[in-house]
């Protein structure tokens, strides 16, 4: 049996757009899950279910490695440990998120209404926002972490040892496994088959003058992956990836599509972030701004890198014009 057959893919139900998770058990010792779903009864149900059809009950498992800090993802992480006490390893930088799971969420409350500000959303859009934003703490609960590995430090598993890559971008904290004698990677949301992931706004890096440029970011790890010997990508969603190549050559493509639409769409004008949000999704409500002002947001910093935009202050919101 070849290690990719060995590995079982689990699809658990969120009740997010991006639709089911995928959650690997890696069999062996110590029994190991990648990544294991929200905090919802679906989502439990549907983890305690994708175990059964494998022959495997909750309190059997020894390891959860979470691929990056989202509730789809990692929700569950802390009912997982109570049911079988296994043990947790993440990303450094994810570290607070689960062990502060209530003050991260505060403090990300705390920081995002400003930000939006900054973008130009509207007073009345960013309560609704920042409400929707405060339902997401509740598909996740504190835990303890037990290792956080850092680039190039071993994962332990039943079917051999993994290597951890750090590939920020959609998350800041997020992580791959490689098997590079094998060529296969356990990659959560950072390359997707069929989805272009979005890479999410975070708290400012202290670098760059203080952001985190999230796209600029996403794409040098795209890049980074591009260079690798990969014969398959097993993903945080949808179905494994034979040829990642071309999936990134679309991602490419694609983005560089969104920064000539962007273009287009300040012409001769001066815009906020919130402002180019509304030109690239018009339809789209406050429940998905986080999502829009990301995308929009990361590649603004994109072309403001590449000097084909200025960004001015205007009385504490941002503004971008064409450079020239």
């Amino acid at each position: 049996m070849s290690l990719v057959s060995s590995i079982k893919r689990m699809k658990v139900p969120t009740p997010f757009p991006v639709g089911p998770v995928n959650v690997y058990l890696i069999p062996g010792d110590p029994l190991t899950l990648v990544d294991v779903g929200p905090l919802t009864p679906e989502g439990w149900d549907g983890l305690l279910a994708g175990l059964a059809e494998h022959g495997t009950d909750i309190a059997d498992i020894r390891q959860v490695v979470v691929t990056h800090p989202h509730e789809d993802h990692c929700g569950q992480v802390a009912r997982v440990v109570e049911a079988s006490g296994a043990e947790v390893v993440v990303h450094p930088g994810a570290r607070n998120f689960f062990e502060h799971h209530e003050e991260f969420w505060r403090y990300r409350q705390e920081s995002f209404r400003p930000l939006m500000r900054t973008m130009g959303v509207p007073e009345d859009i960013q309560a609704i926002a920042a409400k929707v934003n405060e339902l997401l703490a509740h598909y996740g609960q504190t835990v303890r972490v037990d290792r956080c590995p850092e680039e190039g430090e071993t994962v332990r598993t039943g079917v051999g040892d993994f290597t951890v890559l750090h590939t920020p971008g959609h998350s800041a904290a997020a992580l791959c496994l490689w098997r590079p004698q094998d060529r296969l990677l356990i990659a959560g949301d950072t390359l997707l088959k069929d989805i272009s992931s979005n890479a999410l706004m975070e708290p400012g890096d202290g670098e760059n003058g203080g952001e985190y440029r999230s796209l600029a970011t996403y794409l040098e790890t795209l890049r980074r992956l591009e260079g690798m010997d990969l014969a398959v990508i097993l993903p945080g969603h949808g179905e494994a990836i034979h040829d990642h190549r071309r999936v990134i050559r679309s991602r490419f493509a694609f983005h560089e599509v969104r920064k000539d639409a962007i273009m287009s769409l300040i012409a001769g004008s001066t815009v906020t972030v919130f402002q180019v949000c509304q030109g690239l999704f018009p339809d789209l409500g406050p429940g998905g701004l986080f999502l829009g002002l990301s995308e929009a947001f990361g590649h603004l910093q994109v072309l403001e890198g590449e000097g084909r935009l200025i960004r001015d202050p205007d009385g504490g919101t941002f503004t971008f014009r064409r450079a020239g």
